[in-house]
């Protein structure tokens, strides 16, 4: 992955401006503030706008669209219909555009509708008969939005009559007519076809199996596994392909991850998206095959086999070790391999029992012994405490959840959220409630309140422990000014969020994004009196954190923000933009060539750009994404200025004219 800095860890969801931003680590939703700046509303203007026009009489502007950026940071709940005061009838048609052009209006199948009502959204499954449909549902005509995903039929997949389906209209919120007829409109992708040929020879391959990756896997990931049975899509096919004949029976979503693989050669894995089609093609190279003899394996603590490529920390396999003995793995890539035994996930600081390193080479099988350290000895207790709560947060109940920071010795180990009574209180002025959990692994644990805000971090000895207690003050405010260094005038920004200061060797942070007050001239962050992690998420500066300290008293402050250097990435073939896959985001970033900068900050004005905001201006280069149907691109070299937007255009052209 090249670019990626330290601020990308996080992934904070930003409401108001259509705004993905990774940065730091974030685990919440809530909503974002309004952004006080015209420039703000504008760029959030324009970054609800549709692609393809809705007729007008359809069309829809609510910044809730915009709050349905998605991201690893939960989204707004989402529940079934349910019944409410007035019930509003919906009925239409459905209008599916094939492949030669023709409408077919006679179709059987099924389309999740959504309905909007202030931030809840929820959603039923609408079956469609010869094209007919109706359904009865909660809606306000006035202000509450509806619109369609997902066609399918038989509950598998987004398929009609086993084909791709994509909704074309109402696929954006509208607003339902007053006579509730609504016809859904959507159309036949062309088929995905994927090409398998020798890297060498470029011959085409026989004998293909098709398996669908397991959820767990990377995009990058090179190998299916051992116990792969019930996730094979094909076997014994001849390139080219057409994956779209198999995608009902092997139930793959509009984008999927494919690993392909034939006898003699690597494993290699690719990207289709049903929803477009277009042709893929995958060269795979000659293979090897390797032999792992493991000893001392503990069938009682979640130990697995990981193989890792050069400096890569994550794995290409992961296997889980229940037993020793030797592990036959063949279609593995020819090079340098490093074969370990680790307890843990990959992201969470795994604990190595073992560790060795073997080149594999075409055609030949390598082996090695890992013999495996004791694992830590696995204990749990319980633990238990009292927090106190200022009576001014009036809070009848509270939410309490413990985070394990050490590694997790089994995946069957308690952690989570304890169980919370309230319970009679012996201070003054406060309430207080009792957490219990039992089976805990014995170690080191941050312990979070949702609200009000607080985290500490804890350690639950051998035995348990039943005295921990903390006391959260009453409510205090600080309101945080956010500046333009060079001017001096407020910024423009997503929004600012803050949490508890996170405890030390704790991996994230579960962020609150504080309300503008327009009164006062800034943001308002209400907590207990510690210590608060603040983050700024600007929209042309530099992003921003530091810790503020409310128990010193201090109940005002300013952010100053630097002017940062961005580049504005577009795709186009001709006069056409193009929608970037939502993969190519997590993987590429620009990445410093001269000037030493990062990349600090990633933003969404629509589906065909991205805005990368840079720590320092030079020379960068950016790794296209590849595009299905389109030639792929060589890196791009661009030189971005101090405070300036570089604007570059990625031109794709077909791959078959």
């Amino acid at each position: 992955m090249r670019g990626r800095s330290r601020f990308t860890a996080l992934v904070a969801l930003v409401l108001a401006t259509a705004v993905a931003t990774y940065w730091f680590a974030g685990e919440r939703t809530h909503d974002a503030p309004a952004i006080p700046t015209a420039d703000a509303a504008a760029a959030a203007e324009r970054a609800d706008a549709p692609v393809s026009p809705l007729p007008a009489a359809w069309a829809l502007d609510d910044e809730a669209e915009r709050g349905e950026v998605t991201s690893t940071v939960a989204a707004p709940a989402v529940e079934p219909l349910a019944a409410a005061q007035s019930k509003v009838t919906l009925r239409g048609r459905v209008v599916v555009t094939q492949r030669d052009g023709t409408e077919r209006a006679d179709l059987d199948g099924k389309f999740s509708l959504y309905a909007r009502s202030g931030v809840n959204t929820r959603w039923e499954p609408i079956r469609f008969q010869r094209g007919e449909w109706t359904a009865l549902t909660t809606l306000d005509q006035a202000s509450d939005g509806i619109r369609v995903d997902r066609m399918y039929a038989d509950g598998i997949g987004a398929f009609v009559d086993g084909t791709a389906a994509v909704v074309d209209d109402p696929a954006k919120w509208v607003h339902a007519s007053s006579s509730g007829e609504l016809t859904v409109r959507a159309h036949v992708p062309p088929a995905v076809v994927l090409r398998v040929v020798d890297a060498a020879t470029a011959a085409d391959i026989r004998g293909v199996s098709l398996v669908r990756s397991e959820w767990r896997l990377r995009e990058d990931a090179q190998h299916p596994g051992l116990e792969f049975d019930k996730r094979i899509i094909a076997t014994g096919l001849t390139s080219p392909i057409d994956v779209s004949t198999y995608s009902v029976a092997a139930d793959l979503w509009s984008a999927s991850s494919v690993l392909v693989g034939a006898p003699g050669y690597a494993w290699s894995i690719v990207r289709v998206d049903l929803a477009r089609g277009g042709e893929h093609s995958v060269a795979l190279k000659h293979g090897a095959a390797l032999t792992v003899l493991v000893r001392g394996v503990d069938p009682g603590v979640s130990e697995k086999l990981r193989l890792r490529t050069g400096d890569d920390p994550h794995p290409i396999l992961e296997l889980p070790l229940t037993a020793d003995g030797a592990i036959e793995l063949d279609g593995l890539g020819v090079g340098e391999l490093r074969v370990a035994a680790e307890i843990g996930e990959v992201f969470e600081n795994p604990l190595e029992l073992a560790e060795t390193s073997t080149a594999l080479r075409p055609g030949e099988r390598a082996s090695v012994t890992l013999d495996l350290a004791p694992a830590p000895k696995f204990e749990t207790a319980t633990a238990s405490g009292l927090i106190f709560v200022a009576k001014a947060w009036a809070r009848e109940s509270l939410d309490v959840e413990l985070d394990l920071l050490d590694t997790l010795l089994r995946e069957t180990a308690s952690w989570g959220r304890p169980r919370v009574e309230r319970v009679t209180s012996d201070r003054a002025g406060y309430d207080a409630f009792r957490w219990t959990r039992g089976d805990l692994q014995v170690g080191r644990y941050e312990l979070e309140v949702d609200e009000p805000r607080f985290k500490v971090g804890i350690e639950v000895p051998a035995g348990g422990r039943d005295d921990f207690e903390f006391v959260l003050g009453a409510p205090v405010e600080l309101l945080v000014r956010v500046v333009d260094a060079a001017t001096g005038a407020p910024a423009s920004i997503a929004c600012v969020a803050w949490a508890p200061r996170k405890a030390p060797g704790s991996r994230g942070n579960s962020l609150e994004y504080a309300p503008f007050d327009a009164t006062r001239g800034g943001y308002i962050i209400r907590s207990v009196p510690e210590v608060v992690s603040v983050w700024v998420e600007p929209i042309e500066h530099m992003p921003h954190d530091e810790d503020v300290d409310l128990a010193r008293g201090t109940r005002e402050h300013v952010v100053v923000l630097q002017r940062a250097a961005r580049i504005e990435a577009a795709a186009r073939s001709g006069d056409t933009r193009l929608v970037i896959p939502d993969e190519w985001d997590w993987e590429e970033s620009p990445s410093e060539i001269d000037g030493g900068g990062e990349t600090c900050l990633r933003v969404y004005p629509d589906d065909s750009s991205r805005i990368f905001i840079l720590s320092k201006p030079g020379v960068y280069q950016l790794n296209p994404p590849r595009i299905p149907g389109y030639r792929e691109l060589p890196l791009q070299r661009i030189e971005v200025f101090a405070g300036r937007k570089t604007e570059h255009v990625l031109e794709y052209e077909p791959e078959r004219p």
